[in-house]
């Protein structure tokens, strides 16, 4: 485990190796960390060892047997690097980690493995599912088992699936009425994206068999084109997410996508421009080039050199960029791209990808050694000619800046700098890729929205996991503080609500001890002595840069326990104490990144394309004219969404899936138990064990306690003489739960899992039963209601035989 990363307080359960006489009980087994194994490879962390006669309960006598060691050879350890081994147990029969006798870290890492190894790559924690990523197809996501999962009467019985959080949060969205938020997290690499659409997937299937097809198609076609315009090769994924998406959906009740609404933020923007050794630019790109025709490269100028891509991988083997060309493509139409439309996309990104191919050298003029200046200016018409922008006033745009000069709105002009103009030249591009990106999402908006809001949804959030790299920038600054942020919300939820509504309420609460992220996030982000509050001080400071940004941030900042200077490095280098352990970061180019807005010259020019799509795309994007203040800055509008999301999120009930990554070459079932235990700390999955154990996993109110499980006895959910907190008692008791599964407080029930389980399962079979009667009474009413209405029509259809009679002899 890194440095820093979460210290949970959690003993280990009692080894008891030894009889009352000494002995060594026979076959007694124990996990070790510092077995030969554990010597040879520390990744391994713990080694399956025999406890042999000469053992103290201080001081262990051991043989490794797993790995097996060949020569047999005994070693010894003292009793802190011994934990307790379950021993004699099938893992695929205990379909969740709380369930097992010992839960320290050597038994859950071993738990986890033994299951993955096995094919069974999910797993639940209570109230968290563990989903580690197999890196091959497992066939375990059919239609076939989506309908297993929504037929069954008691979803426990079923092995632990990303269709079992779904059918949770189904179940709770239509049983209370309350908006559901499903967060799938993990590091990069670890399968969030893949999880997400699966679940996605459940929901889209309807039990009834009708659907809103169209709304629900637009909704499924969203997934390729956000990922191949927001996706990534990254070192640690082939199909990174570059982006973080909350998808908002209205579920009918007997399933089915009937509205929708997609939130994007934190697109990585400087992927646009440049990316590290091994790694690529957005799959959009590469699919454009791999997939368009011939006559197609013709008509939106495709070359075969780009210097945004020249730096990365072209091709990787995990990847069809034609293939997924061709699925993008046809998705599009399905959200509502029209042709010409289409045809807009394909020019902005042809576009986008000229701009690198603008070429800006230095030159003598104006009085400047370095005035900017276009080496060929082939490339720059061919790219207005695809926006339809006057040339003239593009290369005006990219060499002439504008100074405020007195008052009255007065303008002086000069000359950039050639490395100022590559400057507004990359700004240029990842603003067009940016309000692109924005405007596809505008338009899969437009077709799935809801009219009048939603009454009630289901969300999914999948976003990126803390990210650590060898060049840590801003992104990933800003992706670590939306980590620390989800993490806040998961101990809220998980723990600190955990103890303050046992307190409100006034039932018996375990002593949980656990550590929070407040201060991280404070140090991060609060207003005045942070390190986002001395940023944008210092991007709005003249004169300012990076080094002077980091130097005030280690005056400012250095007594605080979660920030420290690096050991190494430059001047611009800092170091945060995060959830997951230290992070230095890299300031060079903060500054600059968080104030990267459009020039004003820029805006307007973009603003007079006659290429609808590229107007549409900007017509939101506003003028900055003046100074710069710290509400235009990136970090602000970084913060505001953060904060408008935290806050949705809060106001639903939540579900967490944790995605495991088992190791970084992305091999089939390879399992690297050191890889896994920094998960299992960092994603508070020792945590959610630790209350499983002592905590109540259900609590309503009294009102939708007698709502949800009014089947078990609706003589006694319908009475008006009695009080909500009776009716639920009553219900309780004719049930026979016991009194140790359930508490009653001051407006709410409170159930153990077990309780839960056992009421959903007696409700199910009563309606199994029911379902029938209902059937034929449905069927007799239906009988009854065709009789009448041949009884009242009767007396017209005798008048109508008979006028008919009358007309056939007169006309015979």
């Amino acid at each position: 485990m890194p440095a820093g990363g979460p210290k949970l307080k959690r003993d280990n359960s009692e080894l008891r190796a030894l009889d009352k006489n000494g002995q060594v009980f026979k076959g007694f087994y124990v996990w070790c960390s510092q077995a030969p194994a554990v010597q040879e490879d520390p990744d391994l962390m713990f080694a399956r060892c025999l406890v042999l006669p000469g053992s103290t309960n201080e001081h262990f006598k051991l043989r490794q047997v797993e790995p097996e060691d060949l020569n047999g050879a005994t070693f010894e350890s003292d009793a802190e690097h011994v934990y307790n081994c379950n021993a004699g147990i099938d893992p695929l029969s205990y379909p969740d980690i709380g369930m097992l006798p010992h839960t320290n870290n050597a038994s859950v890492i071993d738990f986890i493995r033994q299951r993955y190894l096995k094919g069974q790559i999910y797993v639940n924690a209570e109230p968290l599912l563990l989903s580690v990523n197999p890196f091959k197809e497992l066939n375990n996501t059919t239609q076939q088992i989506i309908d297993q999962y929504i037929a069954a009467n008691d979803i426990g019985q079923l092995p632990p699936h990303v269709f079992t959080i779904a059918r949770r949060a189904f179940d709770s969205l239509h049983g209370i009425n309350k908006s559901q938020t499903i967060i799938v997290s993990g590091e990069s690499g670890a399968g969030k994206t893949e999880a997400a659409k699966q679940v996605m997937k459940y929901f889209a299937t309807s039990s009834s068999g009708r659907r809103n097809s169209l709304v629900q198609d637009a909704v499924l076609a969203g997934n390729p084109v956000l990922e191949a315009f927001g996706n990534a090769k990254t070192l640690r994924n082939d199909n990174s997410s570059r982006f973080g998406r909350f998808m908002q959906m209205e579920i009918g009740k007997n399933g089915g996508i009937e509205s929708g609404l997609v939130r994007c933020f934190l697109l990585e923007k400087s992927r646009i421009i440049s990316q590290s050794a091994g790694e690529r630019s957005y799959h959009i790109f590469y699919q454009m080039l791999s997939g368009l025709s011939a006559e197609e490269k013709k008509k939106y100028g495709i070359q075969t050199h780009y210097n945004y891509l020249k730096a990365g991988a072209l091709k990787v083997p995990s990847i069809d960029d034609k293939a997924d060309f061709q699925e993008v493509r046809n998705s599009l139409k399905v959200m509502g791209v029209t042709d010409a439309e289409f045809d807009g996309i394909m020019k902005c990104l042809s576009a986008v990808l000229l701009m690198g191919n603008v070429e800006i050298v230095a030159e003598r003029r104006e009085g400047l050694p370095n005035a900017a200046a276009i080496k060929q200016l082939d490339n720059l018409h061919l790219l207005s000619n695809l926006i339809e922008i006057d040339s003239a006033d593009l290369l005006n745009a990219l060499t002439v800046k504008t100074f405020a000069a007195g008052g009255a709105g007065k303008t002086v002009k000069g000359v950039y700098t050639a490395s100022e103009a590559v400057v507004v030249r990359d700004s240029m591009a990842k603003a067009m890729y940016q309000n692109l990106f924005n405007w596809i999402i505008a338009k899969l908006n437009k077709k799935i929205a809801p009219a009048n809001g939603f009454r009630s949804f289901v969300a999914i959030l999948d976003i990126f996991g803390f990210e650590v790299f060898d060049n840590n920038s801003l992104e990933q600054f800003f992706i670590n503080i939306t980590n620390e942020m989800l993490q806040k919300n998961f101990v809220d939820v998980v723990f600190e609500k955990e103890t303050a509504l046992y307190k409100e309420e006034g039932i018996s609460q375990a002593n949980l001890v656990w550590t929070s992220n407040d201060p991280i996030i404070e140090l991060l982000t609060k207003k005045g002595g942070s390190i986002i509050s001395y940023l944008e001080d210092a991007c709005v400071a003249p004169a300012s840069d990076d080094a002077k940004f980091v130097h005030s941030c280690h005056v400012g900042l250095g007594s605080n326990p979660n920030y420290s200077k690096p050991k190494v490095g430059s001047d611009c280098n800092f170091v945060i104490t995060h959830t997951i352990g230290d992070i230095q970061y890299n300031a060079q180019a903060f500054l600059a990144k968080n104030r990267d807005i459009l020039k004003n010259e820029l805006v307007d020019v973009l603003k007079r394309s006659k290429l609808n799509l590229l107007k549409e795309a900007f017509d939101s994007v506003s003028v900055v004219s003046g100074k710069i203040g710290k509400d235009q800055l990136i970090s602000s509008t970084f913060l505001k969404e953060l904060k408008t999301l935290i806050g949705i999120i809060n106001e639903t009930e939540t579900h967490f899936i944790r995605c495991l990554k088992p190791n970084e070459e992305k091999a089939a079932l390879k399992y690297v138990p050191s890889k896994v235990l920094v998960q299992l700390y960092s994603l508070s999955i020792l945590e959610a064990l630790q209350l499983r154990n002592l905590g109540y996993s259900y609590r309503r109110l009294f009102e939708e306690f007698c709502a949800q499980f009014k089947f078990l006895g609706l003589g006694i959910a319908e009475d008006k003489t009695l009080t909500h907190r009776e009716a639920a008692t009553q219900l309780l008791k004719k049930s026979n739960v016991p009194p140790s599964d359930f508490q009653l407080g001051k407006t709410m029930v409170f159930l153990k899992n077990s309780a839960l389980k056992d009421l959903n399962l007696r409700q199910r079979e009563l309606l199994a039963v029911w379902s029938p009667l209902v059937s034929v009474l449905e069927n007799m009413y239906k009988t009854y209601k065709f009789r009448r209405m041949v009884r009242l029509n009767t007396p017209g259809l005798v008048r109508l035989q008979a006028h008919i009679r009358s007309f056939n002899a007169r006309n015979h």
